[in-house]
């Protein structure tokens, strides 16, 4: 068994309030907390914090507070000491942000000062856009959106930038509006009620990228695309083993379409252009044996380029969580069932996790026959219908085969039971479908099949052209 040594510590940057002077310069805290949440949640949303520790720390009325930023850690020290600057890592930092409240307390477990905030995405939640700005383009997408997040969060006191724009694809930086029929002069137009986030997330999502913000860095990459690849490299978990809890849920009356249909207006043609990703759609099988097809269609405007459009529509599928299966699990682990002993702490939105449970064993049950499925499991207490549907089609059935898309993250510290990690997950996408790289295998088999079986009739052909000119040619020896 896996013996770990959970660690929590935070860093405070305390400004005190000038009351009417001038404001202090930043104080570094250090402090051990008695409990700590974090909430590390999707692309469109701030992630969360909350945060309690012993007030001789900061014994100070939160009146005095001008500004509170936190840093929190999270980790496996190895040993039953650690040290904030020993384990003040990038990679150990759960969340930074800023604190909304904070609020000092007497009780039976004396004094405890309190606060809670949210990460730096709450600086641009927090600023509306003026409706008479518009999206500047004809400029590369990460320069508009560093233009963005500066005039939305603010120099800070020294002047310097609070937070960095990062590229990180490996594709090359598309030029805003590029693809967009209105002028590149004027610029995008915003509608009425929009804060900053929201106008810097809609630009990335209409030049195929997402965004979200990870310490001080406003990171620009790729919709996280399931492949059969990375698929095969997702966190693996199961309950029975690393889990404590794990609940599962499917919505059968409202399903999504894992189809998306994206539709734009092209003036050269003054007709409507299209795009649809995947290619190819999941028909729902209703229980009265009826097929539902629905296609999730969209609207955009300004994008007249058909590859431009695709892109898009696959962005939107990237995007829009199907939420047919969703599943939340719970583990005081810090690391998967793996050979790699991935670190669950570093979970996040968007990528992929495995669950699996004891009954269906994976391993075991593929090495079995039909009839030995069968019969363990009808002994692990299953019906009959239930245990000859699974022994039989065992192969096709995918309970829990196809990874599941990571959704939330929350992390929960205790200085008396340590970490605990409540992990929300969806069904999002079928890598044996959606990959591209899986679609060219089937392809590239299909007319491999093709080839075989007409070399195969060609052999055929010949075989037959040539009994039949054996047999004629012998005919006519006889006839001489």
């Amino acid at each position: 068994m896996t013996r770990y040594y959970p660690k929590c510590r935070a860093t405070l940057s305390v400004v005190f309030d000038g009351f009417g002077g001038e404001d202090s310069e930043p104080t570094i805290i250090q402090v051990i907390p008695r409990n700590a949440q974090v909430y590390l949640n999707g692309y469109k949303e701030a992630d969360t914090w909350e945060l309690e520790f012993d007030a001789k720390a900061l014994p100070i009325s939160p009146d005095l507070v001008r500004s509170m930023a936190v840093e929190i850690y999270v980790f496996d020290s190895g040993t039953t000491d650690a040290t904030v600057t020993q384990f003040a890592t990038d990679e150990n930092r759960l969340i930074t942000g800023l604190a909304d409240n904070a609020e000092l307390t007497y009780g039976k477990d004396g004094r405890v000062f309190r606060c809670d905030g949210r990460d730096y995405t709450g600086l641009l939640l927090d600023r509306q856009w003026d409706p008479k700005k518009r999206v500047p383009g004809g400029r590369p997408l990460d320069k508009v959106i560093q233009e963005l997040v500066d005039d939305g969060v603010g120099a800070t006191k020294h002047g310097g930038r609070t937070l960095t724009v990062k590229w990180v694809s490996d594709d090359p930086i598309p030029t805003v509006g590029a693809t967009a029929t209105k002028t590149k002069k004027n610029g995008r137009p915003v509608k009425d009620g929009a804060n900053y986030w929201d106008v810097i997330y809609r630009t990335c999502i209409r030049e195929s990228k997402i965004v979200f913000i990870r310490g001080w860095e406003v990171v620009i990459t790729d919709p996280q695309t399931m492949t059969l690849q990375s698929a095969a490299q997702a966190v693996k978990v199961a309950y029975g083993q690393n889990l404590s809890s794990l609940k599962v849920e499917r919505k059968l009356g409202k399903e999504k379409t894992p189809q998306c249909k994206v539709r734009s207006y092209d003036p050269r043609t003054k007709s409507s252009i299209s795009a649809v990703f995947p290619e190819t759609k999941d028909p729902v099988k209703t229980g009265v044996g009826t097929n539902k097809e629905e296609v999730q269609e969209f609207v955009v405007y300004g994008i007249q380029d058909k590859t431009a459009l695709k892109k898009h529509a696959e962005a939107m599928y990237n995007n829009l969580a199907r939420a047919e299966a969703t599943a939340s699990f719970t583990t005081k682990s810090l690391t998967d069932i793996s050979e790699n002993q991935l670190s669950l702490l570093r979970l996040r939105a968007g990528q992929p996790v495995t669950i699996s449970f004891d009954p269906f064993n994976v391993e075991l049950l593929e090495n079995m026959s039909v009839a030995q499925r069968f019969q363990y499991l009808i002994d692990q207490g299953y019906s009959t219908a239930v245990a000859a549907l699974v022994a039989d089609s065992y192969d096709l059935i995918d309970q829990f085969r196809r990874p599941l898309y990571v959704r939330e993250v929350g992390v929960t510290w205790s200085h008396k039971e340590g970490v605990t990690l409540d992990v929300q997950c969806m069904n999002f996408v079928s890598p044996d479908r959606d990959d591209p790289t899986a679609q060219a295998k089937r392809t590239a088999a299909k007319i491999a099949d093709t080839i075989e079986a007409g070399v195969q009739n060609a052999v055929n052909g010949t075989a037959e052209i040539t009994a039949a000119m054996d047999e004629l040619l012998s005919s006519m020896r006889g006839t001489q």
